[in-house]
C-alpha cells in the first residue's frame, strides 16, 4: 500500500495535480481548466483500471464538474487487454463447477470486447441459443481492494472544481459503484426485475437472464438481435436507409431519440430499475419501436424519491423554479458549509440555460437537460450534498440525454419524452379507476 501511495502521488506530482513541494509542474498554466483536465486525464489513465473508472464516473458527475472536465475525462477509454482463453476457460470451470464445453458447446474465443472490469464473449448453449457470457477480469477485485482505500490521494487534484465534502461523497458512491460493478449479481437481479416491467411495458425489451450460469464472477444472458445505439447513430451519419439500419418501425433519428429518453424516464419514474451508465453500446434499437437495455449498472428508487423526483422534472419542465427547488432540495443534505438556501432559490430564479450552460456551442434554444445540469450546479455550490440514491439518477439522466442529444441535436429529446412519459401515467391512472368493478365508485373521479 505504501509503495503504492508513493507511485500515486508521483504519477500525480509529475502531471502538475499535486499540492504542495511535490508538485512539478505548476498547477496553473495558460489554457487553464483544460489543461489542467487533459493532465487530470492522462494521470488517471496511467494509474490502472480503478482510477480510470473513477475518471470516467466523474466525468457523468455533471453536478460537481464543469463540462470542460467531464468531456475530457469521458475520454478516458473503457478498454482493457483481455485474459487469455485458457484463463477465462478456468475462471468458467470454477465458477460453474464443470468444463465449460459442457454447457457452451460453441464458445468464441476472442472477447467481443473487453472493458475495465470484465470481458465478454459469445457463445451458444447446447439448443443453439446464442448467449453472451460476461467474465469478471481477475485482478479486478485485487485491485480494487487496494485503490479504493486510496482515492482520497485524489482530492487535490479534483480540487480547483470540487473538494471537501463534496468530493468524499463522489468517492464513497463510486466505492459502492465499484463493488456492485465487480459483482454480477447485481446486474442479473436488475436484469430480472426490468422484465418484470417489460410485461407490462411493451416498449422495454430485456434480455433473458440464464440464472444457473451464472455467479458473481460470471453473467450468462440472451443475446438479443438489434442495432446497437452506436451503430444506428453511425448509420444516420452515414445516410443509411431504413433497411440497413434495421429499424422496420420507420423511426428516425429524432423519434429513437424521444422513445430513449421517454423509456429510460418511464424506468426510474414509475418502473422497478433503470440504467445508470446507460452506455450506446450497451442500448439496442429492436423492431416494433423497442429499446433494450443489455447490461452495466442498474439502481431503483423508492416510491418516494420517485414521487418527489417526478415533481421535480415537471416543476423544471414548467419553469416553476421555486417549486423545482423545494422538490429537489427534499434529495439533498447540507455538507459541511452552511448551505444557504435563499440564495439557490434566488439562483433558480435567475438562470437561462443557454447563457448559464456550458454543454452547447452557440444558439440560444431551450433545453430542459441544460436547465436540469445548471441547477443541480447550482445546489452544490450553495452548500448541498445529494442523499445516496440521487446520483445514480444524476449520472443515468445525465448520460442518456448525452446519447439522445447527439442523435438529434436539433430537438429536446428529454423534454419530448417527459411529456410520454406523463401521458402513460395518466393511462395506468385511468385504467386503474375505470375497472369493472369500480366503475360505479370512480366515475366521479
Amino acid at each position: 500500500m505504501k509503495k503504492r501511495q508513493e507511485e500515486i502521488e508521483g504519477r500525480l506530482a509529475a502531471s502538475g495535480l499535486a499540492r504542495g513541494g511535490r508538485r512539478v509542474l505548476r498547477a496553473v498554466e495558460s489554457g487553464g481548466e483544460e489543461t489542467r483536465g487533459s493532465r487530470l486525464r492522462r494521470a488517471l489513465e496511467s494509474l490502472g483500471p480503478i482510477f480510470s473508472s473513477f475518471g470516467r464516473y466523474m466525468s457523468t458527475r455533471v453536478d460537481l464538474l464543469s463540462a470542460r472536465t467531464c468531456v475530457e475525462l469521458a475520454a478516458i477509454p473503457d478498454r482493457a487487454v483481455p485474459m487469455p482463453l485458457a484463463d477465462a476457460h478456468a475462471l468458467l470451470g470454477r465458477e460453474l463447477g464443470c468444463e465449460p464445453a459442457e454447457v457452451f458447446p460453441n464458445f468464441e474465443a476472442a472477447a467481443c470486447e473487453s472493458r475495465l472490469t470484465h470481458q465478454t464473449h459469445r457463445a451458444w448453449l447446447p439448443g443453439g441459443e446464442p448467449v453472451s457470457v460476461k467474465l469478471i477480469h481477475s485482478e479486478a477485485e485485487e485491485y480494487a481492494l487496494r485503490d479504493l482505500q486510496l482515492l482520497h490521494l485524489l482530492e487535490g487534484a479534483f480540487a480547483w472544481e470540487v473538494s471537501g465534502q463534496n468530493f468524499k461523497s463522489a468517492a464513497n458512491d463510486f466505492a459502492v459503484v465499484l463493488r456492485q460493478q465487480i459483482d454480477f449479481a447485481h446486474e442479473a437481479k436488475a436484469l430480472v426485475s426490468l422484465a418484470q416491467d417489460a410485461e407490462v411495458y411493451e416498449t422495454l425489451r430485456v434480455p433473458a437472464v440464464r440464472p444457473e450460469l451464472c455467479t458473481s464472477r460470471v453473467l450468462t444472458i440472451e443475446r438479443l438481435t438489434g442495432w446497437s445505439l452506436e451503430e444506428s447513430a453511425r448509420s444516420f451519419e452515414e445516410g443509411a436507409d431504413d433497411a440497413r439500419r434495421g429499424l422496420t418501425a420507420g423511426l428516425n433519428a429524432t423519434g429513437i431519440a424521444r422513445l430513449l429518453c421517454s423509456v429510460w424516464m418511464r424506468q426510474a419514474l414509475l418502473g422497478r430499475a433503470f440504467p445508470v451508465e446507460p452506455r450506446p453500446e450497451d442500448i439496442l434499437i429492436l423492431p416494433g419501436r423497442q429499446i433494450a437495455f443489455t447490461g452495466g449498472l442498474f439502481a431503483g428508487l423508492a416510491a418516494d424519491p420517485q414521487a418527489n423526483l417526478w415533481d421535480y422534472l415537471i416543476a423544471a419542465a414548467g419553469e416553476n423554479t421555486d417549486l423545482a427547488c423545494a422538490c429537489l432540495l427534499k434529495e439533498m443534505r447540507a455538507s459541511e458549509q452552511v448551505p444557504d438556501e435563499e440564495r439557490l432559490r434566488h439562483s433558480f430564479r435567475q438562470v437561462v440555460p443557454f447563457r448559464d450552460s456550458q454543454w452547447r456551442g452557440s444558439g440560444d434554444e431551450y433545453h430542459l437537460a441544460e436547465h436540469l445540469f445548471v441547477q443541480w450546479r447550482l445546489a452544490s455550490e450553495c452548500g448541498y450534498v445529494p442523499l445516496p440514491h440521487l446520483p445514480s439518477f444524476y449520472r443515468g439522466l445525465f448520460l442518456i440525454t448525452d446519447a439522445a442529444q447527439r442523435l438529434a441535436p436539433d430537438s429536446d429529446p428529454l423534454a419530448e419524452g417527459l411529456q410520454d412519459v406523463r401521458l402513460l401515467a395518466s393511462l395506468s391512472q385511468w385504467r386503474e379507476m375505470m375497472t369493472r368493478s369500480q366503475l360505479g365508485e370512480q366515475f366521479d373521479k
